[in-house]
């Protein structure tokens, strides 16, 4: 529970660029066949919370865009008539 609370207070600082690096570090770290199962279970934890957070980034990038797309094409049709 106490990681937990550490890889979100990490996530509250972390920007879309970082976390998608701190997911390929942890993918890298997690392909080390001298890793414990105890320490990959950690990581893989604090990947899936990550890309989680990633993803919800990634939606809300794609939210703005299509607000944007909506009054560009709203622009073009007033230009137009």
């Amino acid at each position: 529970m106490v990681r937990l609370l550490v890889v979100l207070r990490r996530l509250c600082n972390m920007n879309l660029d970082e976390g998608l690096n701190k997911v390929t570090e942890i993918a890298s770290k997690l392909e080390n066949p001298d890793l414990t199962i105890e320490e990959g279970l950690k990581l893989y934890e604090e990947g899936v919370i990550i890309a989680k957070d990633c993803l919800k980034q990634i939606e809300g990038v794609k939210g703005k865009i299509n607000v944007i797309r909506k009054e560009l094409d709203a622009y073009r049709e007033e230009a137009l008539d």
